[in-house]
């Protein structure tokens, strides 16, 4: 049986912490979730009609939102006592539940694109792997596949796939990709990885001899966008860019060029846009703010979206219909 609690979050409660900014380009204006650090509070926002607003009241930490395919509510994972937990929240009614509640780190929930199960890292047994769980937190299990310590499933729209971030053999040291921290500058090597829902059948998608991560699908299910470590032996905050490739493995293409960090990309609902992180190096050595960039998905045209001045991350598009 789930662990589950239910509240009450009061949108109107929220309506203060609503901020206006200044308007975005045309395919800048989708509306999408973020993260941001205000003072010692971590939250979810929301960007729509250029305003931003807290979508995390009663959270002091709570980050990586994902959206439900329906786009009313979105999972995420919030801090509760010393705790790390799956939470979901409804934009339409303002209840928030507790899916996961166990002496472990459970992290950075997806869903599936029926509805019906969401995947997230847990570090339950020690070692960092993706678990799955019904929408309303029962049937708990492991993710099984025979990919080495596999981490950042997506599903693709229609149902048919998953793409998995993994170590390329099981030489290499038993630990998760899951931030900067984690890497081993010696010989960690993680590519994308493509098999069927259930973890059989996989074939390595990408041959880049380097660190590929964060990989999802395009609306079309024939693209994934990841981001990819340039070179893995100069591992710093400089040189991770996004890249697209096709699902047969063919035609990479580099969207980013520039120095600083690319992460967590994720396509538009149309997907003429790709929406990713951006934290630019600074020649002095001191704090950047972290900015959330909307590139074309031929990496031609690029915008960054004004969403305050902490910035955001973990940016998330929300699918269809708009909220109201």
């Amino acid at each position: 049986m789930a662990h589950s609690q239910t509240f009450l979050v009061l949108w109107c409660v929220l309506a203060t912490a609503e901020t206006q900014v200044p308007a975005a380009p045309p395919a800048a204006t989708a509306e999408f979730l973020f993260t941001a650090r205000q003072g010692d509070h971590v939250g979810i926002y929301r960007y729509s009609a250029n305003r931003i607003q807290l979508m995390s009241a009663g959270f002091k930490y709570a980050e990586a939102p994902g959206w439900s395919p329906t786009g009313d509510s979105f999972a995420f994972h919030a801090k509760v006592g010393e705790q790390w937990d799956i939470h979901v929240a409804s934009v339409v009614t303002g209840k928030v539940a507790r899916l996961t509640n166990r002496p472990a780190t459970d992290m950075r929930p997806r869903w599936s694109p029926d509805g019906k199960w969401i995947a997230f890292i847990s570090e339950l047994d020690g070692d960092q792997r993706i678990w799955l769980m019904d929408a309303d937190g029962e049937n708990l299990r492991p993710f099984a596949t025979e990919i080495h310590s596999a981490s950042d499933l997506s599903w693709s729209p229609d149902g048919t796939k998953v793409a998995i971030t993994g170590l390329v053999t099981s030489d290499n040291p038993p630990a998760v990709i899951l931030s900067l921290t984690n890497f081993d500058r010696k010989f960690v090597e993680t590519e994308v990885f493509v098999s069927d829902p259930d973890g059989t059948n996989a074939r390595k998608l990408t041959e880049f001899g380097s660190i590929a991560m964060y990989p999802t699908w395009s609306p079309d299910n024939k693209q994934l966008v990841f981001s990819l470590v340039r070179d893995k032996e100069r591992l710093s905050l400089t040189n991770i860019d996004i890249w697209t490739i096709n699902v047969d493995g063919s035609e990479p293409r580099q969207i980013t060029n520039e120095p600083g960090v690319a992460l967590w990309p994720k396509w538009s609902p149309d997907g003429k846009t790709i929406l990713f992180y951006h934290n630019p190096p600074d020649p002095s050595g001191g704090a950047v703010i972290p900015r959330i960039i909307a590139v074309s998905a031929d990496g031609k045209d690029r915008v960054e979206i004004d969403v305050g001045e902490p910035g955001g991350y973990f940016p998330d598009f929300r699918p269809s219909p708009r909220m109201q």
